[in-house]
């Protein structure tokens, strides 16, 4: 198993551009279908949602070089 993660600020000028649910929905829609964010992914399927106490997950198996991976 590997960790990836990375920082990106948002907002960081003077000028307010994306409001905190304009940036969730983003997030959404690159967790259900990564392909448009992700260039060097091939598949990007949602297999598995589900809620647990409060908290909405998902599983989703994508494709990257031929290799297939869930996450």
């Amino acid at each position: 198993m590997f960790t990836v993660d990375k920082i990106i600020p948002v907002n960081s000028g003077e000028k307010q551009v994306l409001s905190r649910s304009h940036i969730w929905r983003g997030l959404v829609m690159k967790g259900e279908n990564a392909l448009p964010f992700v260039p060097v992914m091939e598949a990007c399927d949602v297999i598995e949602r589900g809620t647990e106490n409060g908290t909405d997950w998902l599983i989703r198996e994508i494709r990257i070089g031929g290799n297939a991976m869930r996450e």
